[in-house]
């Protein structure tokens, strides 16, 4: 089942993924872009991450959070076989 397909099942527009993957590249390049140091980018990022999942956790099953996981894992390996050109 492609990733896309996964997101679908658990009800996750597919025009909803692909905004919200472009805003989170965006976040990091646009931080790039105004000379933040890249260290500070990545302190903002994991507090972001554990923010998310504070409020995820109180609100997704175990089971969905896993799922969305493993979404996201796909999507990165994806991204990074092709950046390696293969």
């Amino acid at each position: 089942m492609a990733m896309s397909e996964k997101a679908r099942a658990l009800g996750i527009p597919e025009s909803h993924l692909t905004r919200a993957l472009i805003l989170v590249r965006n976040l990091r390049a646009q931080g790039l872009l105004e000379g933040i140091d890249p260290r500070a980018l990545r302190i903002a990022i994991l507090y972001l991450e554990k923010t998310d999942r504070y409020f995820c956790t109180k609100k997704l099953q175990p089971r969905e959070m896993r799922a969305l996981e493993d979404i996201a894992e796909e999507f990165f390996q994806l991204i990074h076989r092709s950046s390696k050109g293969g």
